[in-house]
């Protein structure tokens, strides 16, 4: 996917995009991606079968459904993945995130098992299942949260993708919510804007880092945040994760390396002269500072 042209990656399905980046977590190690894929493709399909049937209860009454087209499809979508396909939003996630399992925080999750997911794997399965059926959908972030967004040029709503049943919060809704967030930190994180294919496989690495830092797989994870940084450098906070995976995997140097020169014997206290005359010390370098300190993971 990295080698994708943005043309070729607008055209590469969200879902599978999303099931690449867990690849090799916990949680992932008997997953099928041709079969969660499957999966996503017959729930679109109920979704539309809902839709048509019921299609006539809009043309007889626009305002039931706030007058709105994209209203109506994304209500008869959420209604039908929320109550005949079981998906739901896992309440022992809402104060701690669990990104170690992959099944928390990445789409496969909420195919199989409890059908459970969180912000920053229910929105994924929203627009993956609207852009089958040709849904004008987007994802899009604020601070510590992911949720959708149906933009089109005749209307433009968002979805809150965690709620039970249909929620179309305003822009400043996620403003104060879950966090209250300054201008500053909206161009930091690049938030409350629609994400572009590139920005969402950039996304998706960013969920893979925060997995692997949680693993104490720290150079994975500065890999895949620093992939993400390539992928969008307009935002920001991917430097701070990155900062903190480094400075993360630097404490564990320092303290691996007191612990390999902990003396064991009293001799072992005397200085010894460097091998050659001003000796080379290495300098460890300090973490960058980002402008603000990263906000909270997605919950």
């Amino acid at each position: 996917m990295l080698g994708l042209t943005p043309d070729e990656l607008a055209k590469t399905d969200i879902a599978a995009m999303n099931l690449a980046c867990a690849e090799g977590l916990p949680g992932f190690e008997s997953v099928d991606p041709r079969a969660v894929l499957a999966t996503i493709d017959e729930w679109a399909f109920l979704v539309k079968r809902e839709t048509d049937r019921n299609f006539y209860k809009f043309l007889q009454n626009p305002p039931d459904f706030e007058n709105s087209e994209g209203y109506f499809r994304m209500m008869t979508l959420v209604t039908v993945l929320q109550l005949d396909c079981g998906v739901q939003y896992d309440p022992d996630r809402v104060l701690q995130p669990n990104f170690a399992d992959s099944r928390s925080v990445f789409v496969h999750g909420l195919t199989s098992g409890t059908k459970s997911g969180t912000c920053i794997s229910m929105p994924v399965l929203y627009v993956a299942v609207g852009r089958r059926l040709g849904y004008p959908l987007k994802l899009v972030t604020t601070k510590a949260h992911a949720y959708a967004k149906w933009e089109s040029p005749a209307e433009s709503f968002n979805i809150e993708c965690t709620s039970r049943g249909l929620l179309t919060p305003p822009d400043d809704h996620y403003r104060e919510w879950p966090f209250k967030i300054t201008e500053e930190e909206v161009a930091f994180g690049n938030f409350l804007k629609p994400l572009s294919p590139q920005q969402e496989l950039a996304l998706f690495f960013v969920t893979r880092g925060h997995s692997l830092a949680d693993l104490e797989r720290l150079s994975e994870a500065q890999e895949a945040y620093s992939t993400a940084h390539r992928l969008d450098p307009d935002c920001k906070i991917n430097l701070g994760f990155l900062a903190e995976a480094v400075s993360k995997e630097m404490a564990k140097i320092r303290a691996g390396s007191a612990q390999r020169s902990r003396p064991t014997s009293p001799e072992a206290w005397i200085p010894r002269q460097p091998s050659q005359p001003g000796g080379f010390q290495p300098r460890i370098p300090q973490s960058p500072t980002p402008t603000l300190p990263p906000p909270g993971r997605p919950r």
